[in-house]
């Protein structure tokens, strides 16, 4: 069983350019999609000299539904920054998101046409391609909310992290564990100490000696 972890671009990766001239107050950010169940648990942003003030990173769904933030404490002066979500957030393959950062001093960093009939492939992390009907790279200009304005399918180098989603504990199963004389009509079944996904469920059966029961 893989076990996905990563973000869409490695620590080597930098902008063309790391601080652009606009200095207004600015959201952006990137729409992505996961392969497999994963948990965001932290936002990055490419810094460049300018690109001062407080930050904040947030993570959304396509609708523009707030999913979580993160604070970045211990900026450096420049180059990637990272910052942990409060609670880590449980992310679904087929649906798609945006992740996005605050600059308040604008400066941001930005690569032009960077997703024009080009995504980024980092598996379990996709950016998609650009296009009229879902552009990527999205922007907000003001005092921060949901970016959905896009120009020239530019990239503003915003990024997140993700890890494998341990699955949740049996609690319990009927019949009990080691139990003998079971009546065949039994129906076995296990309760999770957590809600699970039926879709990403495998659920088999064995015998003593492990070898799989039909049924």
């Amino acid at each position: 069983v893989s076990s996905p972890s990563g973000s869409l671009w490695s620590g080597a990766s930098v902008p063309a350019v790391a601080a652009a001239a606009d200095t207004d107050a600015v959201e952006l950010g990137v729409r992505f999609t996961v392969s497999q169940q994963v948990a965001a648990t932290a936002i990055r942003f490419y810094k460049g000299t300018g690109n001062g003030g407080t930050h904040l990173g947030r993570l959304w769904n396509a609708s523009g539904q707030l999913l979580g933030t993160a604070s970045f404490p211990n900026e450096t002066a420049s180059g990637w920054q990272q910052g942990a979500l409060g609670t880590p957030v449980v992310l679904s393959p087929g649906t798609t998101y945006v992740v996005s950062y605050y600059a308040p001093q604008g400066r941001s960093s930005i690569d032009t046409g960077y997703f024009t009939g080009r995504s980024v492939d980092s598996p379990p992390l996709q950016a998609p391609a650009s296009s009229g009907v879902a552009p990527n790279g999205v922007y907000l200009y003001g005092s921060g909310g949901f970016p959905s304005g896009s120009w020239n399918a530019s990239n503003y180098w915003v990024d997140v992290v993700v890890q494998a989603v341990a699955g949740p504990r049996v609690v319990s199963t009927a019949p009990a564990a080691g139990a003998t004389g079971v009546a065949a009509s039994v129906a076995p079944s296990a309760t999770f100490e957590a809600a699970i996904d039926s879709a990403s469920l495998q659920f088999q059966l064995r015998d003593g000696g492990g070898g799989l029961v039909a049924g």
